[in-house]
């Protein structure tokens, strides 16, 4: 558990999107390691980690709070799980320009789809996008569903994605435009949306939550 949890204002705001690796998960890491094949982000540089990406994605809705996918559907999370567990490491990404029109909207329509389920069959067909060369020889794919998808299902990072395609604030992102939501990844989440750049000069629990400290990439 850490010495000092993460102070809800300054080290996460409402709106934030946690990405986040567990070490001791085994979905955590297979996500990661397939991720790794499709688009690497950097993320495992940040902590000296190499290699390792983001296999979870939670949306943040207020002090310790958050929305997420997870194998039980769409549910509302407690932050600390996540905050307490020494094995996970969470770095925070603010979106460029956020208010609280954009985070009132996200809230919104997050909450409505509370209660519908993991997209399973998403996740196998994301698999066989990553392991085959379509998606690369044909980019107009990204804009189709992605294989399997059950309707009205989301997986993490494509539900936290969902959230903030239907603010007026980002609505028009170029990455809605390239990708269908039931297609994007947390590694594709992580680089292709406008984010805040990463503040590498205040350390720890500023863009990470955890116990390690931010590196500045070389």
């Amino acid at each position: 558990m850490l010495s000092k949890q993460p102070t809800y204002g300054v080290d996460y705001i409402a709106g934030d999107a946690l990405f986040m690796h567990t070490d001791d998960s085994m979905l955590s890491d297979g996500i990661s390691f397939f991720e790794s094949m499709e688009e690497s982000t950097g993320f495992g540089k940040l902590v000296g980690i190499d290699g390792k990406e983001p296999g979870h994605v939670v949306y943040v809705v207020g002090e310790g709070k958050g929305l997420e996918a997870t194998v039980e559907g769409i549910v509302p999370s407690n932050l600390s799980k996540f905050f307490d567990n020494k094995h996970c490491l969470v770095i925070r990404r603010t979106p460029n320009g956020v208010d609280m029109t954009a985070i009132q909207q996200g809230f919104k329509y997050g909450v409505s789809l509370l209660g519908n389920p993991y997209d399973y069959s998403g996740i196998f067909g994301k698999l066989v996008d990553i392991l085959t060369p379509l998606e690369g020889i044909f980019p107009f794919i990204r804009r189709w569903p992605v294989p399997l998808h059950w309707p009205g299902a989301r997986f993490c990072s494509a539900y936290v994605a969902d959230i903030y395609k239907h603010t007026d604030r980002y609505a028009g992102e170029p990455i809605f435009k390239k990708w269908n939501i039931t297609r994007i990844s947390p590694s594709v989440l992580w680089e292709e949306f406008q984010w805040e750049p990463i503040n590498y000069d205040v350390g720890i629990l500023r863009n990470i939550c955890t116990k390690f400290t931010l590196r500045r990439p070389t």
